[in-house]
């Protein structure tokens, strides 16, 4: 019998990525469902969408990447679904990846999520994630961000952490570690969730012969205090939030210490006012607990 396969997505002001997305998923060698989140119903194409065979749930308004993905995840479990696949607006995917990455599921009882190699969507042969690790800190880095991909990341492994921009959960996992955070609003909830995963005992499985392609992260954020602002508060909710202990938020602190300082002192970084703020503003919330929208 074949799993039932639902594809959850969140759409915040660029209809025609979602448009991709979706055509993507048509070419999946798997039958899918998709159901297309609603983070802004100003610029939301609903018939399109609609007429490409996903269903559109409204969430009125912006409520953040994990609280849009749990309701699709909702949604997906309430019709049944055996495996849930969370993809970006911007990620797109090959025909095989989501039936490699239920395969590599089936095959492990004790994992949790499986995710693809991730590749440039603007350069395919360059690579930008492996899965992740983490440090004791709880800082995440991608493993072969940047390399070109010569095969170097081909041996499936389980790792501490997977990319959120295509990630496949199993429905078990799901119900029993629970949705994705949303107290983060943006950024780090598939970190938070890989680790209570392995918390509870699960794997999270990287797939290399599954693949799929994303913007270039590293050009697409470069110098964004939005960014700034998240990853930084974020990764001390993080610290917080899992009890890592005094020595690992001194640590980030430390780190973004380095960060100010060295923005505020050499010339070619003064004019990076906005950034510089976004990380004081972050580590100043993050150390008053607070979450959700900046």
């Amino acid at each position: 019998m074949s799993p039932a396969i639902w594809v959850t997505l969140v759409h915040y002001q660029r209809p025609a990525e979602i448009f991709a997305a979706l055509d993507s998923l048509a070419n999946s060698a798997l039958s899918c469902r998709a159901v297309v989140v609603d983070n802004d119903p100003a610029t939301c194409p609903t018939a399109q969408i609609a007429a490409r065979g996903a269903e559109v749930l409204a969430a009125g308004g912006n409520v953040g990447f994990a609280a849009a993905h749990n309701l699709g995840i909702a949604r997906a479990l309430a019709g049944g679904a055996d495996f849930v696949f969370l993809l970006n607006d911007d990620a797109r995917v090959e025909p095989a990846t989501i039936g490699l990455l239920i395969a590599a599921l089936r095959a492990d009882p004790a994992a949790a999520f499986a995710g693809p190699k991730v590749l440039l969507r603007e350069n395919p042969g360059v690579l930008l994630s492996a899965g992740m690790t983490l440090d004791r800190a709880g800082r995440s880095r991608q493993r072969g961000i940047g390399e070109t991909d010569a095969g170097q990341w081909d041996a499936p492994a389980a790792v501490d952490a997977l990319s959120g921009c295509a990630l496949l959960a199993r429905r078990a996992a799901i119900e029993r570690i629970g949705p994705l955070d949303p107290r983060y609003f943006l950024y780090r909830e598939d970190v938070d969730w890989c680790w209570r995963a392995r918390r509870a005992g699960l794997r999270c499985l990287y797939v290399p012969a599954a693949r799929a392609f994303h913007p270039d992260t590293r050009a697409r954020d470069a110098g964004s205090p939005l960014l700034t602002y998240y990853l930084t508060r974020n990764s001390l909710l993080f610290a917080r939030w899992h009890k890592l202990g005094l020595r690992a938020e001194a640590d980030l602190l430390a780190g973004f210490a380095r960060t100010w300082l060295s923005g505020s002192l050499r010339p070619r970084w003064r004019e990076k006012q906005a950034q510089r703020a976004a990380l004081l503003r972050g580590a100043l919330d993050g150390l008053r607990g607070r979450s959700g929208a900046q």
